[in-house]
């Protein structure tokens, strides 16, 4: 069953989702061609149906003794280290692939792209991210997580860099999308080996690295922001693609899946 197979199951979970963001640009820039401004609320229709269906389905909350709900942040201390270095790494993924997200379409569109096709570009884009999270899933249950999370890093790396050497928009485009898929190898399985090493509060541990390194990734945001207003798009793009080797050096520093 999947609830002995964690590193699949998690990335069905993130994989899954990832899938049906990466529709979003496609869709919105069609709906908006089709519609214009005043009709995109129509798109949100089948994320409300989804949640009627599914708010029936949710399990109830689970209280937790007092004592275990003290204990967290000794449990935490007791792992800092390894919770630390793992923060940064997924810190540092996020940047790369919350950049690579912002300022693709800008890049695209001084290329001389038009909106519909940057629209599809993007989903092509986000649907190799997406998949890499599924594959990297199934993977790591024959290799270990911490096999795959290195592999995405000195992985991505060279294709990062090496798109901005192509000529051609097309390839650069598609190997930019090898990248993504690439580096997403390691997103459900960063979380499943965090949690291994505090079980006991699992939840807590998902917090840190899908939220709070997800929004300092963000925040991180407008710094090439600046640098795109300053030197392009593509500069900007370029100076973020070197990363991954930051990354490599800290998921060599990663201890494996605690018993």
């Amino acid at each position: 069953t999947l609830s002995h197979r964690p590193s699949l199951a998690m990335a069905l979970f993130i994989g899954g989702g990832n899938i049906g963001f990466s529709l979003g640009p496609a869709l919105v820039t069609a709906s908006y061609a089709f519609w214009g401004w005043d009709g995109l609320w129509r798109i949100g229709i089948p994320g409300i149906i989804a949640s009627l269906l599914l708010a029936p389905t949710a399990p109830a909350p689970v209280q937790r003794p007092h004592h275990e709900r003290g204990s967290v942040w000794n449990a935490l201390r007791r792992r800092w280290k390894s919770l630390l270095t793992m923060y940064v790494f997924v810190v540092v993924r996020g940047i790369v692939q919350l950049i690579f997200v912002t300022f693709l379409p800008l890049y695209l569109i001084d290329s001389g792209m038009s909106n519909l096709r940057v629209g599809a570009a993007l989903s092509v884009f986000l649907a190799s991210g997406s998949i890499g999270s599924l594959a990297g899933g199934v993977l790591a249950e024959r290799v270990g997580e911490r096999a795959i999370i290195r592999l995405s890093m000195v992985g991505s790396l060279p294709l990062f860099l090496g798109a901005f050497m192509l000529e051609s928009l097309a390839v650069r485009l598609a190997v930019l999308s090898a990248a993504l898929f690439v580096l997403l190898l390691s997103n459900p399985l960063t979380i499943v080996l965090a949690q291994s090493w505090v079980p006991k509060h699992r939840s807590t541990v998902s917090a840190l690295l899908m939220g709070f390194a997800w929004g300092v990734g963000g925040m991180l945001a407008p710094l090439f922001g600046r640098v795109a207003d300053i030197y392009g798009p593509g500069p900007a793009l370029a100076a973020v693609a070197g990363l991954p080797l930051l990354g490599a050096v800290l998921a060599w520093a990663l201890p494996g899946r605690a018993a």
